[in-house]
């Protein structure tokens, strides 16, 4: 204040000019505590309102999922911001990506409704990993960094592996400049067509895909079988069984497979047992596995054969017949009251040969069931049908009992169920597999002419009860005291396909597949369960691991077969020897081309064919690349 006055020192002022100094000072003092009151308030009540957005989300966080606690987060936190303001974390992006694979068509509506990523952020996010056929090297480092969190009793696992058809065709890749839709084996690629895909996993993981020409070789499951095997063994996961359907070339790559494990046994003079079979590591390690085709596919199979055949069993020295005609009897009769049913469940869908969904379990679990067993026997007590129905509801009362030994979800008995219970070391589930094992073994299919049929289903359904008694008495002896058998069955893939189509078309092609597959392998949110699906729910907890970090892990490093070029899908390379003056005609040729390229200044001896191609000498019109592209 002095300064502006032209004052150097307080005492050089009037008396009347230091009183106003005085209550200058007092003045600016009071402003500058009013500025700070104001700044305070302000940071205050911006601190108020984070407090408060942070206090309504916490709130209700507990109460809702996981998915829409980020959800709410998302829209509270960036609502507010412009567009181009807004930052997403991977989480959220993972969120998002999972909505709009499930629909893009709603995922545009749900975008101007509220504040999601753009589709760009969202393609930018699923390019940054390449998850390619054949085992992801990056997908078992996060495996194993995962596996490394588990007890020792909680890292036993099985394999699963299972095909899926696809459309064929041929579809060029922009992003990876590579044409999808050939045979591709993850480590050699060939021009045939793919119109399949085999996919690997882990109990609810899966860890790799390959493409097909139709079903894939014995030979060739094996070979991959074995990788993944290694693979797996490598992340830390104690395997101690692999599951598949009934497919051909799955029954005759795990009969090689016990074939090749006998003859090991007998070049060495060891003991051999067939319940196992043997993979030998790298470090010279033996694996003993055992193999369990998948319970409710075999169901199926006893379904669809009794269809048209009889099936032939004894029990007690008695030989009896079980016929699909008593069901049809059952149902007619059942049919025929007109105000109610006792068996309500059954319909034609379940009964008649014409119109019985052969691919879905639930209409052969639901036959071969307790219900339908027991008022066949009543109605065949009383010959409302005919008495020798009897056979045939035993037959479903002993299917519906072996059924629910081998898919028990559930420590305790609920609705009476028994048998569907965990397995234990002094479980009921013993004495029922002993006992089926000795019906199954009189088993046989009988055609109309009265010649047995031999059905593999029979002596597959007798593999599968001794794998499940090995592997109940191995993990005991290992520590774990009960084993849940639902968690033994290809339910995971089933619903793992079911998702693929759920996000894409029914019939996906190639590369259809290969995005459907990287956005549910890189994120568990798209729920892969709906109803149709040819599966239970998968109770288990799913994924081991959510691969978000994938996008925090450094760059995977590239392999060989990464950086190999395919020339015409993996033909080999041809190298043409030219005479000189046909090499210089393709020279000049590919200069001529490059010049739409990049351009240059001056006309050189590698652009004589230009040269003569311009419409005027004198004007030139077209475009000369540089010495540097030319070479």
């Amino acid at each position: 204040i002095l300064k502006q006055i032209g004052v150097r020192n307080f005492k050089h002022l009037t008396p009347t000019c230091r009183k106003f100094y005085k209550i200058s000072n007092l003045l600016l003092k009071q402003s500058r505590r009013n500025t700070n009151r104001n700044n305070l308030f302000k940071t205050r009540l911006r601190d108020a309102e984070k407090f408060n957005d942070k206090y309504l989300v916490s709130r209700f966080s507990p109460k809702v999922t996981a998915a829409a606690s980020l959800f709410m987060k998302l829209q509270v936190r960036e609502t507010k911001k412009s567009s181009r303001g807004h930052r997403f974390n991977l989480d959220e992006k993972m969120l998002s990506l999972s909505l709009y694979k499930r629909s893009p068509k709603c995922y545009r509506m749900l975008a101007k409704l509220f504040t999601l990523p753009s589709k760009r952020t969202l393609n930018n996010i699923l390019s940054s990993v390449k998850i390619s056929p054949g085992i992801c090297p990056l997908m078992m480092k996060v495996l194993t960094d995962n596996v490394k969190n588990l007890k020792p009793s909680e890292r036993y696992c099985s394999i699963l592996f299972d095909e899926v058809c696809l459309s064929s065709g041929l579809t060029y890749d922009t992003v990876t400049d590579e044409i999808n839709g050939f045979v591709n084996t993850g480590h050699s690629k060939t021009q045939q067509i793919d119109d399949h895909a085999l996919v690997f996993m882990v109990r609810g993981t899966s860890i790799m895909y390959t493409f097909c020409e139709g079903a894939t070789n014995q030979q060739e499951i094996i070979c991959q079988l074995k990788q993944v095997i290694e693979a797996v063994h490598l992340t830390g996961l104690r395997i101690v069984a692999t599951i598949s359907d009934q497919g051909t070339a799955n029954v005759g790559a795990i009969k090689i497979l016990n074939n090749e494990t006998r003859l090991y046994h007998v070049k060495n003079n060891s003991e051999y047992h067939d319940e196992f079979y043997e993979v030998e590591l790298h470090d010279k390690r033996i694996l003993k596995l055992v193999h369990i085709y998948d319970v409710p596919h075999l169901l199926k199979c006893i379904r669809n054969n009794l269809l048209t055949k009889d099936l032939e069993y004894t029990v007690d020295n008695i030989t009896k017949y079980a016929k699909w005609s008593h069901l049809e009897d059952l149902y007619h009769m059942d049919s025929a009251i007109p105000d109610c049913k006792i068996l309500p469940r059954l319909t034609d869908q379940h009964i008649v040969r014409d119109k019985i969904g052969k691919m879905k379990v639930k209409y052969a679990t639901q036959v071969f069931s307790q219900r339908v067993s027991s008022t066949m026997n009543f109605l065949a007590s009383r010959n409302i049908i005919g008495p020798d129905a009897s056979d045939t509801a035993f037959i479903c009362s002993f299917f519906d009992k072996l059924f629910d030994s081998l898919n028990g979800s559930f420590d305790k008995v609920t609705d009476g169920k028994i048998y569907r219970t965990a397995v234990k070391k002094n479980s009921i589930h013993h004495t029922v597999w002993a006992d089926s094992l000795k019906i199954l073994s009189t088993m046989s299919f009988v055609l109309d002419n009265g010649r047995k049929k031999s059905v593999p289903t029979i002596k597959n359904w007798m593999t599968t009860i001794r794998s499940f008694q090995t592997l109940s008495n191995v993990l005991g002896m290992n520590g774990i005291r009960s084993l849940l058998p639902r968690h033994l069955n290809q339910d995971p893939l089933e619903c793992f396909f079911g998702a693929i189509r759920s996000i894409g078309s029914k019939n996906p092609n190639c590369h259809a597949f290969a995005s459907a597959y990287k956005t549910l392998v890189l994120n568990n949110l798209v729920s892969s369960h709906s109803p149709g699906y040819n599966c239970e729910e998968d109770f288990t907890e799913g994924s081991l691991s959510s691969f978000t970090n994938f996008f925090e892990s450094a760059i995977a490093p590239t392999s060989e077969l990464e950086n190999q070029i395919f020339i015409s899908a993996d033909l080999p390379q041809t190298l043409h020897h030219l005479s000189m003056s046909t090499s210089f005609v393709r020279g000049q040729a590919q200069n001529y081309i490059a010049g739409f390229i990049l351009s240059s200044e001056k006309v050189a001896e590698h652009h004589l064919l230009i040269t003569a191609r311009e419409y005027q000498s004198n004007h030139p019109t077209l475009k000369y690349p540089s010495s540097t592209l030319c070479s």
